[in-house]
């Protein structure tokens, strides 16, 4: 059985494909579209609110102080999120600079910098759940989980994959993937292959 997905796109696990073109990423359960192009502007304005938060530097009798802001929590999970974002960026741009490879096997990315950027962003999601949890003035979240009006789940591909689908993935990464570091691959595939095995 082959995948049978849009034509330009390949598929890493549940919650991960790409263009052929790298520049879109399709990301989550829910999925969330990320443009790479958008991601930049993003981490620039995020890096705007870790300056903007920073506080001032106070100097007495030649001593530099620093602010209590310096040191908040709010703070200091604005700078992980801005340093796990970079995180993200970094490879996502070395799979836009490579040219498509041919994957063995159709509409599967068997690349491994799709496996550790789908990991920087599962790492990413977690700190924007733990951040938007602390009520941060003027802080949006980067991977917006999307609801429809009727609250009805997505249905699309990723979202709601036929169960053929979810095994063959299994099949893939079991096969392209198994050199990956243990933790890493337990991290990116433990849900596939609980759901292609139950």
């Amino acid at each position: 059985m082959t995948i049978t997905i849009a034509e330009d796109i390949d598929i890493l696990n549940e919650r991960y494909s790409r263009s052929w073109d790298s520049r879109t990423i399709i990301y989550g359960r829910p999925c969330c579209t990320l443009v790479y192009e958008a991601c930049k502007e993003y981490a620039a304005r995020l890096h705007l609110l870790v300056e903007q938060t920073q506080g001032y530097h106070i100097e007495i009798a030649g001593w530099k102080c620093l602010s209590r802001t310096e040191f908040s929590k709010e703070h200091m999970m604005l700078k992980l999120v801005a340093a796990q974002l970079d995180e993200a960026l970094r490879l996502w741009k070395y799979l836009i600079k490579r040219k498509r490879c041919p994957s063995p096997f159709p509409h599967v990315t068997t690349h491994p910098w799709d496996v550790e950027l789908c990991d920087a962003l599962d790492t990413l999601a977690d700190l924007e759940q733990q951040t938007a949890n602390m009520d941060i003035p003027q802080y949006e979240r980067f991977l917006i989980t999307r609801y429809r009006d009727d609250e009805a789940k997505c249905q699309c591909r990723q979202c709601a994959p036929a169960a053929e689908v979810i095994w063959e993935l299994w099949d893939y990464a079991a096969i392209c993937h198994k050199l990956r570091p243990p933790a890493l691959f337990e991290r990116v595939f433990a849900e596939l292959r609980r759901l292609a095995t139950t």
